[in-house]
């Protein structure tokens, strides 16, 4: 049984959600449908700040910051005291590097203020760093 068993636990709460969500493959299509426009809104405005972002089509994206600005990890803590909280994705693999961030899709609102934080941000990056 341990061979064809997977390596989590998938609690019975979580086993109901989805034979639920079985159930309603209407609901769920526009809910995809939603994400993914709510993703290429977000990937198209983060580009437009100059940041590679990597196609996908998870409920979150992946993006390189340009070299000349903060570090994810600066972006991060900048983002932090705006009230907008980004993950700084270096801990999700070795090559990411120290600009890699991850953002998740949200709704519509959410998303243009993360754009707004990030690109003040950035924009005030040089400022920040001089003494």
């Amino acid at each position: 049984m341990r061979s064809i068993t997977p390596p989590w636990v998938v609690g019975l709460v979580s086993q109901v959600a989805a034979v639920r969500a079985l159930q309603s493959p209407g609901y769920y299509r526009d809910r995809w449908d939603e994400t993914h426009g709510l993703r290429r809104q977000l990937t198209a405005d983060l580009r437009g700040l100059g940041w590679d972002v990597v196609d996908g089509c998870a409920g979150f994206v992946l993006a390189h910051l340009p070299d000349e600005g903060p570090t994810a990890a600066q972006l991060v803590a900048g983002a932090r005291e705006h009230g907008v909280f980004l993950r700084d994705a270096a801990g999700m693999g070795r090559t990411l590097g120290d600009r890699a961030v991850r953002i998740a899709v949200k709704d519509a609102d959410s998303q243009r203020r993360i754009v707004q934080v990030v690109d003040s941000v950035q924009r005030s990056w040089p400022l920040a760093r001089t003494p």
